[in-house]
């Protein structure tokens, strides 16, 4: 391999790293960036809550809310879910993370009897 081929292997070879890295560096941004849409958390969070009861309403605010968790902010969407649970409906308010839609945080804020 004579000494222009090797500066141009060289060459091609670091352009090559260059690149790649960059690319990753950008796809990386935006899926870190990324937020799900509150209709995606919404359905993702019914489905949790339908594994122990039928889902009998549902809703979620459009704005996301930063709640606090030890030292950081997180975004969260808030919602509520109503659920039927041994003949009595439950209603449950709940945070979700805007980027994952991992609940957060929930809490049973009231029940009463299924007409």
């Amino acid at each position: 391999m004579t000494e222009n081929e090797k500066r141009s292997l060289g060459f091609g070879l670091g352009c090559g790293i260059v690149l790649g890295a960059g690319i990753s560096f950008g796809i990386y941004s935006l899926v870190a960036n990324r937020k799900l849409s509150s209709k995606a958390i919404l359905r993702k969070v019914r489905r949790h809550f339908a594994k122990e009861g039928e889902i009998r309403g549902s809703f979620i605010h459009q704005e996301i809310e930063h709640f606090p968790q030890m030292d950081v902010s997180i975004p969260v969407y808030r919602g509520g879910i109503v659920r039927l649970e041994n003949e009595m409906l439950v209603s449950y308010e709940f945070l979700a993370d805007s980027k994952t839609g991992v609940l957060v945080d929930f809490q049973q804020i009231g029940i009463e009897e299924n007409d």
